[in-house]
């Protein structure tokens, strides 16, 4: 391999785009010297990169310089279906920059995807015609706006594949085929370069059904993966092998299986003794104080009752019983009516390993449950040390990986900021020094009101001075104003409050009814309030005078649920889980602030433990904030006016 070359091509990349009038930055060349090192070295890399400094064209064209040098395609994984749009467009930037054709290939999960098989089955006249149109263009779900046609009617989940009649001009089996070919070959001019972008999700996936023994679905032998948005990397693992049953289906499943057999009342009683138990853990859940309120559905992991286990195996056995009469059943029964599909069969198998996993307790599993609505509850379980499973399959040195996010770090020395994210994803290889971006940080302001409502306290009052300080901040900022919480219900309760307060500016909520792209949209023609959460504090790229006001209600340490339990668990240390996560949340979190050179703006926390100088996570969380220069009371308005 001309490593050599490979260098050469970089340095005449970066010489091209300053010539094209783009601006290049020391961080995102240094992020390109990183990737081909890596590849040089054949070792896994691990570098947060700042916002700002240009991260996808930083690992995007040395990319594509290696999969032009070994004619093997490129992997590139995010954590979002928004983000594999945007390098989409960024590969069309980098195709003039190095003056080459590239062949790129987005990959989407199968609910993305519109299905011949099910627009013919389900739809009649105009709708059938709106939605043969968009399967014929090939469109995704992303790319269709204001269908009046159910999406999860028409959508390619459950696919049949090959099996199907319509199978040739299916869009999602053409990408799924484009996804495990290698470079296409140009006549005479060698390989053309090639870059399969898919989400994390895929990835993991993939990795998952080649464990299992399954057809993989990318392909197997690439020059080089990156994982962009690393840190949440750990999550999507978990929930790709996390297995989740829904209390009302599950039941639903059941009787009809009996139903279809003329099932004798044995059977019925072993149903209603599933329903018994559901119905317990749901009051175990309501007994524990873990619904927040009767305004919002707590819809977070929680644990479930292990108390009852030996009434647990004896139902296992009952179900196992009822297992064995439908699967005796089915194979005697000819008449289509009758006869089980693979998909009932298989939730009742989902329903019984649920049910063991939980009667077995064994530590290699953690087990939550959730609250769906007011009587139905779903149980879900996944193995309890992702970074295991990821250690032997993403970074077991088949490939070589480079992993990136703005937010790796949590401590205030970033060498050892790196140990938290290494751990808990299996990482095996090396890191190298933060790439930090040239924003004008200086310019903006950090403001802790000398006033603020005891964090424990969250009662009336506490909503109301909090709404009083979001609504005096917003109230003389002429951009937009972003405020992120930890739980929607302080959303509603904090919402209630400036309504009250008479506020003049649109309010934007969080609160499921309208999606976040919506919100974003609006939000940008108004220069409102936008009141989020969970997604809220990451991947939302607002500029100059679209954001210049960012208010963090609490510090968003994690929720002691059960998995996190089960973190602190393995590491030995509460504090070894809950700050880093803090940290990292908050870096994203703030983040979201300034996105430019040109940007300024306020960042208010409004967390009464930092007003305690004594409180000791305050300088690491300064430390950790990008804007260092305070503001008080008296001078915060003058501020908000100069933006």
């Amino acid at each position: 391999m001309n490593y050599q070359r490979i260098y050469q091509e970089i340095d005449r990349a970066i010489k091209n785009m300053s010539n094209m009038g783009m601006e290049t930055r020391e961080g995102q060349e240094n992020l390109m010297y990183s990737i081909c090192e890596s590849f040089e070295k054949a070792e896994n890399v691990i570098v947060e990169a700042q916002v700002g400094i240009g991260k996808s064209f930083g690992y995007l064209i040395p990319g594509i310089i290696i999969s032009m040098a070994t004619n093997k395609p490129l992997i590139v994984a995010s954590s979002t279906i928004q983000l594999t749009e945007q390098l989409s467009s960024d590969i069309k930037k980098v195709e003039n920059i190095l003056n080459v054709d590239i062949d790129c290939i987005v990959g989407k999960g199968v609910r993305n995807y519109p299905c011949f098989r099910k627009i013919h089955d389900n739809l009649k006249s105009e709708k059938l015609n709106t939605a043969l149109d968009i399967a014929k263009r090939g469109l995704t779900k992303q790319e269709v706006n204001h269908l009046s046609i159910d999406w999860d009617g028409i959508s390619t989940n459950r696919c049949i594949y090959e099996k199907c009649v319509h199978s040739q001009d299916c869009s999602f089996l053409k990408m799924r085929n484009q996804m495990v070919t290698g470079n296409n070959h140009i006549r005479l001019k060698g390989s053309k370069p090639k870059i399969i972008i898919v989400n994390q999700n895929l990835l993991l996936q993939h990795y998952k059904n080649k464990k299992t023994g399954k057809k993989g679905i990318i392909y197997e032998n690439p020059c080089l993966i990156i994982i962009d948005e690393v840190h949440n990397l750990e999550e999507n693992q978990r929930a790709t092998y996390t297995t989740s049953i829904n209390s009302s289906y599950c039941i639903s499943i059941l009787k009809s299986a009996i139903n279809k057999f003329n099932g004798n009342k044995y059977y019925f009683e072993c149903v209603r003794e599933l329903k018994r138990w559901f119905d317990g853990q749901l009051t175990y859940i309501k007994s524990h104080n873990m619904y927040e309120s009767k305004r919002v559905i707590n819809s977070g992991r929680m644990e479930i009752n292990k108390s009852n286990i030996i009434n647990l195996n004896k139902l296992i056995e009952n179900l196992e019983d009822l297992k064995s009469m439908i699967e005796l059943k089915s194979i005697v029964t000819f008449t289509r009516k009758s006869k089980m599909n693979d998909n009932e069969l298989d939730e009742i198998e989902n329903i019984i390993k649920a049910l063991e996993i939980i009667a077995m307790n064994d530590d290699d599993y953690v087990i939550w449950s959730e609250i769906l609505s007011n009587n139905q509850i779903g149980i879900s379980y996944c193995p309890s040390n992702p970074s295991k499973i990821l250690k032997k399959t993403l970074f077991n040195g088949n490939n070589i990986v480079a992993c990136f996010s703005a937010t790796i770090t949590s401590d205030s020395n970033e060498m050892d900021g790196y140990n938290y994210i290494i751990e808990n994803i299996g990482f095996n290889g090396y890191y190298e020094n933060v790439e930090k971006n040239e924003f004008p940080y200086d310019e903006s302001r950090l403001y802790i009101p000398s006033q603020l409502p005891n964090h424990n306290n969250r009662d009336n009052e506490y909503y109301k001075e909090i709404a009083k300080h979001i609504y005096n901040i917003s109230m003389h900022n002429s951009g937009g104003t972003m405020v992120l919480f930890t739980a929607k219900e302080d959303i509603l309760f904090v919402s209630d409050e400036l309504k009250k307060l008479n506020i003049q500016k649109c309010l934007y909520l969080d609160d499921g009814e309208v999606s976040q792209n919506e919100i974003i949209q609006n939000f940008k023609k108004t220069y409102g309030i936008i009141l989020g959460t969970g997604v809220f504090w990451e991947g939302i790229d607002l500029k100059e005078k679209e954001l210049t006001s960012l208010i963090i209600v609490r510090l968003p340490f994690p929720v002691p649920d059960p998995v996190i339990q089960r973190k602190i668990e393995l590491l030995g240390d509460s504090e070894q889980v809950l700050v880093p996560e803090m940290i990292m949340k908050l870096k994203q979190g703030t983040g979201r602030l300034i996105r430019t050179s040109k940007d300024r703006g306020l960042l208010t926390i409004l967390d009464s433990r930092m007003n305690n100088k004594n409180y000791r996570y305050r300088e690491s969380i300064l430390n950790s904030i990008p804007i260092k220069n305070k503001i008080d009371d008296s001078n915060v308005i003058d501020f908000l006016k100069s933006l």
